[in-house]
């Protein structure tokens, strides 16, 4: 079903181009079963809410599931930070906080996408998961229903 690019990710989800290397095949997978797939069944590329309102879940729940793995690259020489010249890498504080404002912004795109289908009339997978304010992880910690 992820008939989405890795650039139509980059465009949704970040401010500022990253290169889609970042993004593998595997993560869009992943991100289409985890916030798509176990939310609502049916759904196709085909659907009428696709466009609207699949993509853009499946574009930051790529972001939130990359999100800590963008600025790293595991190498022969172990895990090293990259940095761009003139860059200023944030704090892990201001770095939690964004991984959190990309989770929330998940999860009110999710709670559309779930009303979108409704309307459409597709079947939602399970009533609790749809009731969730806050999906995504920051460090192991969830961050929980509020």
């Amino acid at each position: 079903m992820a008939a989405i690019t890795k650039a139509e990710i980059v465009s949704i989800a970040f401010t500022r181009n990253i290169a889609t290397t970042h993004i593998t095949d595997s993560d869009i997978k992943v991100a289409v079963d985890q916030y798509v797939d176990s939310y609502i069944e049916g759904v196709t590329d085909a659907s009428t809410i696709y466009d609207a309102y699949v993509k853009p879940v499946i574009a930051y729940g790529v972001a939130v599931n990359v999100f800590n793995r963008i600025a790293t690259e595991v190498t022969d020489r172990g895990v090293v930070s990259m940095i761009t010249e003139g860059a200023a890498t944030l704090d892990s504080e201001a770095k939690q906080q964004l991984h959190i404002e990309l989770a929330y912004t998940l999860t009110r795109l999710i709670k559309l996408m779930c009303k979108a289908a409704e309307d459409a009339g597709m079947t939602l997978v399970n009533q609790e998961l749809t009731s969730y304010e806050v999906v995504g992880f920051t460090g192991n910690q969830k961050i929980g229903k509020l």
